[in-house]
């Protein structure tokens, strides 16, 4: 029995071992046959890349710490590893693993970067500097369109916590201080002419009706966005006599519910865990015809970012040019409002591009900006980028 009970344990022992040795080995298996593959969670950033020997006194200083941090975001079955801390920290202790997501109620997430805590919940607040020097900013636009004749219009769209505040965590509560956005919008209208199209109230009145951004990602939905293009075009009839936004019923708008989530879930690495519950597809109805695409591939040096490239969206049927520069947002704007414009230039940048504008030779720029601008943007380094002589 003695015995017995001696070569089990032996046995367990070396289960043991040859468990541990196999840990132990994984992460090189993986990193010579890649054999981990689990989807890599977005992490909105870029991982360290393999270093470059420069030479020099500092060179292997400089390369050694460039192998540590190469080796810290690609050791083997890093993805794997990463998703189920995320998951466990979610599951156990309600805990979003991205500094800049928080989970809210029923399913829905939040994106806090970009200063939304201290906008949102502390109530930070325009210095009368500040709100001067956007003033200038965009009446600086205007002014420089004004006189090669082109009309401006500037859109800002709110963030999904302005519309959907019911859903936010209990200790994520508004301030009762007005926002930026009050702020701004109030001091233009009473001391600017520039044209100031703010999206919150026919937002706010949709969403009586139907879900109008996405639970699980920082965005409006399909159908926010349409919302938005129909404002957008209802004012652009005041400078274009007789245009008219399309309406719901020249669309095909499908809810797809229960689908993986966006964005902000992958960013948790929990896309499977939370469902996107409100997006819609969509297609144009007859006679209605889809728009052409148009990616022009421009050389590099044309562009400050290079890695932002402009599309073109055509309609034959339509007639003039407009330029939309746009954020993130304004991708979903792109269907819609090309309707009515014969070719419609998106640039995906907050500083303009003077050339460009000269070159196109627009009936109109519109600025859209989401209400994130108002937090993270200097508007007086805009103005120097812009460089409108």
């Amino acid at each position: 029995m003695h015995a017995a009970a001696n070569k089990f344990k032996a046995a367990l022992n070396g289960i043991l071992i040859a468990l541990f040795v196999l840990f132990l080995w994984l992460p090189t298996v993986d990193t010579l046959f890649k054999t981990d593959h689990t989807q890599m969670t977005h992490e909105n950033r870029n991982l360290a890349g393999f270093p470059r020997w420069e030479g020099g006194g500092r060179g292997i200083q400089n390369y050694l710490k460039g192998l540590e941090n190469y080796f810290n975001d690609h050791f083997g079955y890093r993805k794997r590893l990463v998703r189920w801390n995320n998951r466990w920290r979610n599951n156990w202790f309600h805990e979003a693993s991205h500094p800049n997501v928080t989970q809210g109620r029923d399913g829905w997430l939040y994106f806090v970067g970009y200063r939304v805590i201290e906008n949102y919940h502390l109530g930070e607040s325009f210095t009368p500097e500040e709100l001067q020097a956007w003033q200038k900013l965009f009446e600086t636009r205007q002014a420089w369109l004004k006189k090669k004749g082109i009309k401006y219009l500037l859109v800002i769209v709110p963030i999904k916590s302005t519309i959907y505040p019911e859903y936010l965590p209990d200790w994520l509560t508004r301030s009762p201080r007005p926002s930026k956005l009050d702020q701004f919008t109030e001091y233009m209208k009473a001391h600017s002419t520039v044209p100031v199209l703010d999206l919150r109230p026919a937002l706010l009145a949709a969403k009586t009706n139907a879900f109008v951004y996405l639970n699980t990602d920082s965005h409006w939905n399909n159908l926010g966005a349409f919302v938005g293009y129909q404002e957008i075009v209802k004012t652009l009839g005041s400078q274009f006599p007789g245009m008219q936004p399309l309406p719901q019923s020249a669309f095909d708008f499908k809810e797809l519910p229960d689908g993986s989530g966006r964005d902000l879930a992958k960013m948790l690495g929990l896309e499977s865990q939370f469902r996107e519950k409100h997006f819609y597809e969509y297609h144009p109805l007859p006679p209605l015809q889809p728009l052409n695409h148009i990616n022009p591939e421009l050389p590099a040096n044309r562009w400050r970012k290079p890695t932002i490239h402009p599309v073109i969206t055509e309609c034959p049927q339509a007639q003039g040019r407009a330029i939309v520069y746009h954020d993130s947002y304004g991708w979903s704007l792109l269907d819609f409002l090309g309707y009515h414009f014969n070719r419609t230039f998106w640039f995906s940048r907050p500083d303009w591009q003077p050339e460009d504008i000269e070159n196109i030779k627009p009936d109109i720029v519109i600025d859209e900006r989401a209400e994130y601008a108002f937090f993270i943007l200097d508007p007086g380094v805009l103005l120097h980028e812009d460089n409108l002589q």
